[in-house]
């Protein structure tokens, strides 16, 4: 279908140069990677959509490349999870006060946010299947960023926003959700910080997180909502669905059925790019 035909290409070779020391030589770096991948989603006929890339460190140079990467044509950038440190070396807050800029460019923008896993390698040495043990921490990355956007109030002071989890799977929406409740519960008193809302609140009217292959997943979309999911590939990657992709396809339709499966593995994303209508 139209939908399925849809794809996103992420960045991964670039990512070497998030923490690159000269900030003039990485916003350079990204604004010819956003140059090439346009070219890939036009020469694609917008069967793929490229994630670009953004400064996320100054709120003047955060309106520059969102204003540049527009007129590029794309539709979403890729925002670390791990921002790195500011000019003097103190690590970057993205929920901080000091951050406001560059969130209200993103929001005045109206481009969603994408994240993505395979940003920290394992704490610890592995003699044994390293990449193993690395892929099992790797997909699982998302609390930290999930707790600035809630009990940081990024989400609360920029309403606006609009967030991608990718290829994390979908299953760890329910755990972090309840886990969210009842440390808001337990908490509250001790915060410095107002929640304005209940914790899903924000997954409901501001999130969404794609998947390859989640049965347990597909089995608590009804925590997770079918509007907020988004069916993927990964291809070329080890861990994607290449040579099943049909088989894959099916498990969603046999778990959903047939007009939500036509979401999951289309209208999300339309919806989540900005392509509808």
């Amino acid at each position: 279908s139209e939908g399925v035909s849809r794809e996103l290409a992420f960045p991964n070779s670039i990512l070497a140069l998030f923490g690159w020391p000269d900030r003039e030589v990485r916003e350079l770096c990204f604004r010819i990677y956003n140059e090439h991948i346009a070219e890939v989603q036009e020469r694609s006929n917008n069967r793929i959509y490229g994630v670009g890339l953004i400064n996320w460190w100054d709120p003047e140079g955060a309106r520059r490349t969102i204003g540049e990467l527009k007129s590029l044509g794309l539709k979403t950038f890729l925002l670390p999870l791990s921002p790195g440190k500011d000019l003097e070396k103190r690590p970057i807050d993205f929920a901080s006060r000091a951050m406001d800029g560059v969130w209200d460019a993103i929001e005045e923008a109206q481009v969603p946010i994408a994240h993505h896993i395979g940003e920290t390698p394992p704490a610890t040495p592995n003699e044994f299947n390293a990449v193993s043990i690395g892929m099992l921490q790797s997909v699982a990355p998302f609390r930290d960023a999930f707790g600035k956007y809630i009990f940081g109030g990024i989400l609360d002071r920029h309403p606006g926003l609009r967030i991608g989890w990718f290829e994390g799977g979908i299953n760890w929406v329910p755990s972090a959700l309840q886990d969210a409740e009842h440390i808001s519960a337990s908490f509250q008193h001790l915060g410095n910080l107002k929640l304005q809302h209940d914790p899903t609140y924000y997954w409901d009217n501001h999130m969404c997180a794609s998947f390859m292959v989640d049965r347990l997943g597909l089995a608590l979309l009804a925590r997770i909502g079918v509007d907020r999911v988004m069916w993927s590939t990964d291809f070329p990657h080890n861990e994607s669905t290449y040579g099943y992709s049909n088989q894959s396809l099916a498990v969603v339709v046999d778990a959903v059925g047939p007009e939500a499966a036509a979401a999951i593995v289309g209208g999300n994303v339309k919806r989540f790019l900005g392509l509808e209508g």
